[in-house]
């Protein structure tokens, strides 16, 4: 059975500027599929995190704020067909609040319950902020990842998720 890695974009994948030396930057508006009112001017992503998540040996599935607009424009970006964004609910107002998060929390529990016997990966600036309020952080099949969202994805994490697919 192949996990599940949901994964989020701001904070994880979409860094701040001067977190790594070898940060790729592209303008947003050479992203196909991205809407002209996203407040950025610049994609940051390390080389290691695009190629991690090109060759996973997962089932990508994005668990963020730019919920739709994630598959047409980072799996163009990142060469992999992604199995989509899990919904949740959210609004601009929410945008970047802890209920924006909780919900986020709250959609994974509600996949959780639908698939319970279904490996998965979670990494996200918020993950552990609301994951101790459900089963899921107990079971020996889940790997819960919080970068801190100034450096966002590390190669500790990149091993760490490695090592716990392996399992599989």
């Amino acid at each position: 059975m192949k996990p599940i890695l949901f994964c989020d974009i701001d904070g994880v994948v979409n860094v701040p500027k001067k977190s790594h030396e070898d940060l790729v930057e592209i303008p947003f508006t050479s992203i196909p599929g991205l809407p002209r009112f996203f407040n950025y001017k610049t994609f940051r992503h390390r080389p290691q995190v695009a190629d991690f998540l090109r060759e996973v040996n997962a089932e990508l599935v994005w668990l963020t704020a730019w919920q739709k607009f994630a598959p047409p424009s980072l799996d163009v970006l990142f060469g992999r067909e992604s199995a989509g964004f899990l919904p949740w609910e959210h609004s601009v107002i929410q945008w970047f609040t802890d209920k924006q998060h909780y919900q986020k929390s709250v959609a994974l529990n509600k996949w959780v319950e639908d698939n319970p016997d279904k490996p998965f990966i979670w990494i996200d600036d918020y993950a552990t902020q609301f994951a101790h309020h459900y089963d899921f952080n107990k079971r020996e099949d889940v790997l819960i990842l919080k970068p801190d969202g100034k450096q966002g994805m590390t190669d500790e994490h990149i091993t760490q998720m490695h090592e716990f697919l392996e399992s599989f």
